[in-house]
C-alpha cells in the first residue's frame, strides 16, 4: 500500500459526515479548519460529492482545502446504495467501479486512503456465507488492482451482516494481502456486533485508522462522544496496548454547531483517557 505522509506524532482528523444535507462542502471545510483541525475524513456522498460530476468535485474540493488551508486525509465513498456483497452481478460490477471512481478522487485531491466497506446481506432470505466472502474478496480484488498504486486502501468494519468484526476483517486482509489492504476499525460500527478491545486487538497488525463515535446497541449511531455507552477510556488504553499510533478520525453526528460538537469530542477524549500525544486539534 502506498504510504503518502511520513509517520508522525498520533492525531484527531474531523470528518464532514455531519454537514452532509446541512451545509454545502465550502463550509463544511471551512467548519472543520475553524474548529482547528489541519486535515479532514471527506465522506464522498451528495450533495457534497456527486459521483457523475467527479472533475468538478474535485476542483471544488482542492479550492475549498486551499482557501481554508486543510488537506484530505482520507476519503469515505457512499454507502448508501453500494454493495459488493449483492447477490446482483451487475450491482456488484457497478459497486467495484463506484469504488474505483471515487478512489481516483482521492488519489486526485492527495488523500493517503480510501476507505471501503463490503455491503449488506438480505435480511430475510440471505445467501450462504460462502458466497457472500466471496463476492466481497473479487471485488476487493479488483479495485485494489485498479488502484495501485494511486492511493491505499483500507476495508472498515461495518454492522451489516458481511465481515462486520474484527476477526473476519483480520481474515479478509489475509485473503487479499497484508501489503495491499489495511484496516480502519470503527468503534461505533464494532459496539454493535462485538467487544470493541476484541476487535482492536484482532485487527492491530493491519490498523492503520480508527473511526471515533458513541452509539448504543439498542439504536446504532454515530453520537457525540459521550453520548452513548462506550467506554472511550478502555478505547484508548486498548489502542495503546495493540502499539498504535495512528489517526483518530472524529466521525461524530451533531445536530446544532458541528465546530462546538467537535470541541467538545475532544475534550470528552482527553478527559477519558491518553490518545498517543495527539497535537492536531486542541481542545480549550
Amino acid at each position: 500500500m502506498p504510504d503518502r505522509e511520513q509517520p508522525g506524532a498520533t492525531g484527531f482528523i474531523a470528518s464532514t459526515y455531519t454537514y452532509l444535507w446541512r451545509s454545502e462542502l465550502e463550509a463544511a471545510v471551512a467548519g472543520i479548519a475553524e474548529a482547528g483541525f489541519d486535515r479532514l475524513e471527506l465522506l464522498a456522498a451528495p450533495p457534497h460529492v456527486d459521483a457523475g460530476q467527479l472533475r468538478q468535485a474535485t476542483d471544488r474540493i482542492g479550492t475549498a482545502c486551499g482557501r481554508s488551508g486543510v488537506r484530505v486525509h482520507s476519503v469515505v465513498p457512499s454507502g448508501v446504495d453500494v454493495n459488493l456483497a449483492s447477490p446482483e452481478p451487475t450491482m456488484r460490477e457497478w459497486s467495484v467501479g463506484y469504488f474505483v471512481s471515487i478512489g481516483r478522487l482521492a488519489a486526485d485531491v492527495g488523500a493517503r486512503w480510501l476507505i471501503i466497506h463490503p455491503g449488506r446481506r438480505h435480511p430475510l432470505r440471505p445467501a450462504p456465507d460462502r458466497l457472500y466472502r466471496r463476492w466481497v474478496i473479487d471485488g476487493v480484488r479488483y479495485l485494489l488492482d485498479a488502484l495501485a498504486p494511486q492511493i491505499g486502501v483500507l476495508f472498515e468494519n461495518t454492522p451489516t451482516g458481511v465481515l462486520d468484526t474484527g476477526d473476519e476483517c483480520r481474515w479478509l486482509v489475509e485473503q487479499v494481502g497484508a501489503d495491499r489492504l489495511g484496516v480502519c476499525y470503527d468503534v461505533a460500527n464494532g459496539h454493535m456486533v462485538e467487544d470493541v478491545a476484541a476487535g482492536l486487538a484482532a485487527v492491530a497488525s493491519s490498523l492503520r485508522l480508527v473511526h471515533l463515535s458513541d452509539t448504543r446497541k439498542a439504536a446504532w449511531a454515530h453520537d457525540p462522544i459521550g453520548a452513548g455507552e462506550l467506554d472511550f477510556g478502555r478505547v484508548a488504553s486498548t489502542l495503546a496496548g495493540v502499539g498504535y499510533r495512528g489517526e483518530l478520525v472524529l466521525e461524530t453526528l451533531h445536530d446544532n454547531d458541528p465546530v462546538r460538537g467537535f470541541t467538545e469530542d475532544l475534550m470528552a477524549l482527553r478527559r477519558a483517557g491518553r490518545w498517543g500525544g495527539s497535537t492536531a486539534a486542541s481542545a480549550p
